[in-house]
């Protein structure tokens, strides 16, 4: 009779407990569609005013090319709030799996301490710390649910720098020509003051290269990053006096300055 009764209330409390963990649908399509997950990237916007952003991508391709994703981001006195919403599928699909991307911009940021949270379909929360100082933005967080971080270190681009880079399609005819034009440019110019890292537009490796964030697409190219006091104008004729007569297809020159101009 013990053992009777021992089954009956063990039985008993194991329905009690399904019935009370029952889900309403609601409450599982939020579980349930908390993938994909999101890419999570800094970045500074150069410029008259420069603009701290976070970089969103689709950790996973997604069917049209042009979906959406839907955030939310918000700064109150030292506070900083990114929500991330969902994937909003296009009528007008354009058919192609790709990676979808945005970017979340908070404004210029003074030198100082942020307390930091995103949010994934307001049932992850991520809290943590963004500091910013003349050098850097350094992003901690204490957990990173739904999303992942290519950066916890972003790098300021010092004032009165250039970087670029010369590429070109035949080494034989355009290898002197290219570096050429990059010894000019080094006689106009005084070393930079670039320390390895993550800069947004580009990175410093260890060897002290530049390399591009969006590669030019040739088969040879060389970089190059100065400390530049001179004029734009200056610039602008030396890149006339190296463009002219070439055609843009199989030789290309980029410059771009550290108050977001590109020439």
């Amino acid at each position: 009779m013990r053992i009777l009764t021992f089954r009956f209330l063990f039985v008993l409390g194991v329905l009690s407990f399904a019935v009370g963990c029952k889900l309403s649908d609601e409450d599982k399509e939020t579980i349930i569609n908390v993938s994909p997950e999101f890419s999570l990237d800094l970045f500074e916007s150069l410029g008259d005013t420069r603009q701290f952003q976070v970089l969103i991508k689709t950790v996973e391709p997604q069917a049209c090319k042009n979906d959406v994703i839907d955030y939310s981001s918000n700064k109150t006195g030292n506070r900083l709030l990114l929500s991330l919403h969902e994937i909003i599928p296009t009528p007008d699909c354009n058919t192609g799996e790709s990676l979808v991307n945005a970017e979340a911009s908070f404004g210029f940021l003074e030198n100082q301490t942020y307390d930091v949270e995103i949010t994934l379909k307001d049932v992850l929360q991520n809290l943590g710390k963004l500091t910013v100082s003349e050098s850097a933005y350094k992003l901690e967080l204490e957990t990173m649910d739904g999303i992942e971080l290519v950066h916890h270190e972003l790098k300021r681009v010092p004032a009165n720098h250039i970087w670029g880079y010369v590429a070109y399609e035949n080494k034989e005819s355009s290898e002197a020509l290219a570096l050429g034009f990059i010894n000019a440019l080094k006689g106009k110019s005084s070393n930079s003051y670039f320390q390895v890292g993550y800069y947004g537009y580009f990175s410093i490796n260890d060897n002290g290269q530049l390399l591009m964030a969006a590669a030019p697409e040739f088969p040879f190219s060389s970089t190059f990053h100065f400390k530049y006091d001179g004029s734009l104008a200056d610039l602008e004729q030396l890149l006339a006096s190296y463009r002219d007569n070439q055609n843009e297809q199989a030789f290309k020159i980029a410059i771009y300055t550290s108050d977001g101009k590109e020439l």
